[in-house]
């Protein structure tokens, strides 16, 4: 018979070789974790609060894009820090200022958000030789994952550089009518900004499939951007950028090959 130490011990040491062949098997990618769903807020209309953003904050690097419960705006998280943008207090008059807060913590909850946790050590550049748009991105995206081995997973990634061109849009929920909702009754209840030549950092996230969990319909991709030196952030509805803007991956690691015994019961 086995002391009960000897079985902790050993089922200790299951665990801790399952996590690791986890981790090994998905190729080191960061975990994307989902709080609500695009889906819920387009087709349910369900804008309540999901989680708290210090809750997503309590783990370090975090990357994050949403929205605020009950459409009152956007949220970015770049490394930890935290952007909010907020419409202008006056729906009913257009070219008001939003208002936009930055803070390491924040009391703020999300009706929506998608979140990872990638260590500075885990990204890896990939070189970009062609410009970039909102149009031709996701195709770009799809293909640089697969030819780093990162296909097939959602994953996170992020862009800087300087954009000849961006449109920046702000949910402002009291400009949805009440009643069923759809993609486009929510885009027109946007506030836009567009600026033009600004340095600016893009936090996105590609969907292994477009199934509407943190993806618009019909879409793998879902992006944010964030200007510093302008103090502007929001959803990257429109954007161009020429070659030589700098993405950065999730450092991927080549799939084991399998076990003799895997490779017999295959």
């Amino acid at each position: 018979m086995f002391s009960r130490r000897a079985i902790l011990v050993v089922g200790l040491f299951g665990t801790i070789v399952a996590t690791a062949f986890a981790r090994t098997v998905t190729g080191g990618r960061p975990q994307v974790t989902v709080y609500g769903t695009i889906g819920q807020v387009v087709r349910q209309r369900d804008v309540a609060a999901k989680v708290e953003l210090a809750e997503v904050l309590r783990t370090p690097h975090a990357f994050a894009l949403g929205s605020l419960s009950d459409l009152r705006g956007e949220i970015t998280i770049v490394d930890g820090t935290v952007w909010l943008s907020y419409p202008p207090p006056a729906p009913s008059a257009p070219g008001g200022a939003p208002k936009v807060v930055v803070s390491s913590d924040s009391a703020e909850r999300a009706g929506f958000l998608v979140a990872a946790h990638v260590d500075p050590s885990r990204w890896r550049e990939v070189k970009l030789s062609a410009p970039i748009t909102s149009d031709n991105l996701e195709s770009m995206l799809v293909k640089l994952a697969a030819e780093n081995g990162l296909g097939g997973a959602d994953l996170p990634f992020r862009i800087e550089g300087r954009l000849s061109t961006l449109t920046l849009a702000i949910i402002d929920g009291r400009r949805v009518p009440p009643g069923p909702s759809s993609a486009e009754v929510l885009k027109k209840a946007n506030d836009l900004q567009t600026e033009a030549d600004v340095p600016a950092t893009l936090i996105g996230f590609l969907a292994a499939k477009p199934d509407e969990r943190f993806t618009h319909p019909g879409q793998r991709i879902h992006v944010h951007a964030v200007v510093e030196a302008r103090r502007m952030t929001g959803h990257a509805q429109a954007f161009k950028a020429p070659a030589g803007v700098r993405l950065w991956l999730p450092a991927g690691t080549p799939r084991p090959l399998p076990s003799s015994s895997t490779a017999a019961r295959e």
